[in-house]
């Protein structure tokens, strides 16, 4: 009976998930954004060629650029600068439309290293954070 309760009971425990930590949002202003574009090239490459009769490979071997871009800005509030980016990427599930003001208030949140933005539509977007300058 014993080891049936402590069954349940561990089991109960690892079932429940964990609490997300609550995010303190804030209000700044959005001093700038930035968006940079960049070509790098793919890992891919593709070959294209013909065996001849005595087995050598005669053909080209061409690799693509890839278009990476980033997204970051710059908010100001209670004494510090914050600038942050993201990769823009449709393959890494970043939605690049976000509606932002410049020089307007914006709701943000710092929370496990990163900054959570959150623009006109109330849609919410993670940022890494690439600077903290202190204003005096």
């Amino acid at each position: 009976m014993w080891f049936v309760t402590t069954a349940l009971a561990l089991a109960c425990i690892i079932a429940t998930p964990a609490k997300q930590k609550e995010k303190r949002w804030q209000t700044g202003k959005l001093v700038d954004t930035n968006k940079s574009t960049f070509y790098t090239q793919s890992a891919q490459t593709k070959i294209r060629g013909k065996t001849d009769s005595s087995g050598n490979v005669r053909g080209t071997a061409t690799t693509e650029a890839v278009k990476n871009t980033i997204f970051s800005v710059t908010i100001e509030a209670a004494g510090y600068m914050y600038i942050a980016s993201r990769p823009n990427s449709f393959w890494l599930g970043k939605d690049p439309s976000l509606l932002l003001i410049v020089n307007d208030s914006i709701q943000f949140a710092i929370a496990d290293g990163a900054l959570y933005l959150r623009d006109q539509q109330n849609k919410e977007q993670k940022f890494s954070i690439d600077k903290v300058i202190k204003r005096e």
